[in-house]
Parts: structure tokens; C-alpha cells; sequence
């Protein structure tokens, strides 16, 4: 089984220009798993170029 985690954000509650808040992308054998999404987090997607997964699942 192989795994690969994205950190999409990490920083407070509040997103500046240089911080956004808490997500993660798991991808495992390409099972997507978006985990504590926070506000920006489709910004940071796009801005990685991460296609929106089909197969996933959410986790707040």
C-alpha cells in the first residue's frame, strides 16, 4: 500500500497571503481523503493543480 499526503494549509483559523487554514489531501492508491478542510482549501487545490478527486471522502 502506498500513501502520498498533500498539506494544502496549516496555518490558523484566519488565511493570510502567506498561511491558509488546516488541509490535508491523503491520497491511498488513488482513494482521495480530504481531511479538515478548511476555508481556501479548493483555492490551494487549484493553485497545486490537484484535479477535484472523484472518489472521495471528507473528514471535518
Amino acid at each position: 500500500m502506498s500513501f502520498k499526503l498533500t498539506v494544502l494549509g496549516c496555518g490558523s483559523a484566519i488565511p493570510t497571503l502567506k498561511s491558509n487554514p488546516t488541509s490535508q489531501l491523503l491520497n491511498i492508491n488513488e482513494r482521495f481523503l480530504l481531511i479538515d478542510c478548511g476555508e481556501g482549501t479548493q483555492v490551494q487545490l487549484r493553485k497545486y493543480k490537484i484535479n477535484f478527486p472523484k472518489n472521495k471522502s471528507y473528514f471535518y
